[in-house]
């Protein structure tokens, strides 16, 4: 297989993957992260089976993280776009201004953003408080290990 048809077919695997994926695990993340890695993986083997040049081997690999990277940007970009939830939220039924505001009122999006937080697993209400879960400190150790490689200074 050649590395454009084998780059293909790993990003198409990841999508698609992902896609499945993502209703079966209820967490889009999860999904994609088992997806692009699993076929990432499987790209490498095809690419090292091929007795692939080291530069373009490197090459490769860089074209799939590329092409995982744009994907999670577009996918992304378009679940967090008010206007692509404003469309979902008129599929199939009509609303009035008053419902819009409600739904967009800042206070609103910060009680969503915290039930999704809720529902992923990565913060717990104990008695009236929030708390951070495990995973999510694993998650925020991840980013410091990230900040501190890429020199971004803290997260705060």
């Amino acid at each position: 297989m050649t590395g454009v048809l084998s780059l293909l077919s790993a990003v198409a695997g990841a999508i698609i993957g992902h896609s499945i994926l993502a209703r079966l695990l209820h967490s889009r993340i999860a999904a994609f992260l088992w997806a692009a890695g699993v076929c990432g993986v499987l790209f490498v083997f095809l690419l090292h089976a091929g007795d692939t040049a080291f530069a373009d081997f490197i090459g490769w690999i860089l074209a799939y993280a590329f092409a995982m990277e744009l994907y999670l940007f577009i996918f992304t970009l378009s679940a967090a776009s008010i206007g692509s939830n404003l469309l979902a939220m008129l599929d199939g039924k009509p609303a009035t201004q008053a419902d819009i505001d409600a739904r967009y009122d800042e206070r609103q999006m910060v009680v969503l953003r915290i039930d999704r937080l809720l529902a992923a697993g990565l913060i717990a209400d104990i008695q009236g408080s929030l708390v951070l879960t495990p995973a999510a400190m694993a998650a925020l150790a991840r980013l410091d290990d990230a900040a501190d490689f890429f020199a971004h200074g803290s997260r705060v």
